[in-house]
């Protein structure tokens, strides 16, 4: 959503661009003048020592002057923010709060290859939704009615569910009333199949040494198949029945019905949830990414 916000509306000659930095993240702000809306695509709402800080003091300034109608503010690190301090920045402001909620399954499995892909996590996938994944929505949604209450819209992000199969048509629609703008998709987190996936987290495993532009040279490289990485079956039915009851709590607190989540998706056959790589297959992508951006990977420190 946010990468559009600032790709898509680039290509619509009603905005006007101005940057505004806001602590050490930029941030784009879109004025549309005539009901325009001034886009924040920042996340720093995020750190609560920042609240004083002279940097959201000129943020807030620059929605106060604003002509605009509405202001939107996007991050998908907006669910680690405390809601109230969402609301003391926030305070002179009309909030509406918009949450785009993906079944945890699948959440799970995109936050794990995200974190691996990364950073120099390495451990598994059952040890990471143990000790570190957490996705109770209605625990989360709970805490942003009590600041805001009577504030929040909920949607499913399941295409079948979602305007124009999308959220940036379902937002735009659903959330703003408008007409559904015709933009060029703009860009998504490189994806990665269970074989660069396991190709990395063995690299995590074993210490190599790894630039950060490793990060774009992954989903590039070249391998004898793709398989999409998934969840094995039991802890796809864990992910599901944890999050069993909350997720009930939503769809009957938030959307009037008795399910949340679609149950009858069935788990892709061309898929695997197994991380292994053969010694082979390790060799031929470390020379190949070496070969791409020489140096990105480098042996462990002491080998």
């Amino acid at each position: 959503m946010h990468y559009w916000l600032i790709a898509g509306a680039e290509q619509l000659s009603w905005w006007q661009r101005k940057r505004v930095a806001l602590g050490r993240l930029p941030s784009l702000i879109e004025h549309l003048r005539n009901g325009e809306l001034p886009t924040d695509t920042g996340n720093t709402l995020r750190d609560r020592a920042a609240l004083g800080s002279e940097q959201i003091k000129e943020y807030v300034e620059e929605l106060r002057r604003s002509k605009a109608d509405t202001a939107i503010i996007s991050s998908e690190a907006l669910q680690n923010c405390a809601p109230e301090a969402a609301r003391k920045v926030l305070s002179d402001f009309d909030v509406q709060v918009v949450c785009y909620l993906r079944d945890q399954a699948d959440y799970l499995r995109s936050a794990y290859t995200q974190r691996v892909q990364a950073t120099d996590y390495h451990q598994s996938i059952e040890e990471y939704y143990r000790l570190i994944f957490r996705a109770d929505y209605y625990q989360m949604l709970s805490a942003w009615d009590a600041v805001f209450p009577n504030a929040i819209t909920v949607r499913v992000f399941q295409r079948d569910q979602l305007v124009g199969g999308d959220a940036v048509s379902d937002f735009f629609t659903q959330c703003l009333g408008q007409q559904p703008c015709s933009v060029e998709k703009s860009r998504e987190n490189p994806s990665l199949s269970a074989t660069l996936l396991a190709f990395k987290l063995r690299l995590n495993q074993e210490g190599y040494q790894q630039q950060h532009r490793l990060y774009g040279v992954l989903p590039n490289l070249e391998h004898a198949d793709f398989p999409r990485f998934q969840l094995s079956a039991a802890l796809h039915e864990k992910v599901r029945g944890d999050y069993a009851v909350s997720n009930s709590q939503v769809a009957r607190r938030w959307l009037g019905a008795e399910q949340l989540f679609d149950s009858s998706t069935e788990r892709n056959p061309n898929s695997n949830s197994d991380l292994a790589i053969d010694d082979s297959t390790f060799a031929a992508l470390l020379e190949q990414a070496n070969r791409i951006e020489p140096g990105c990977i480098t042996p462990p420190s002491g080998s």
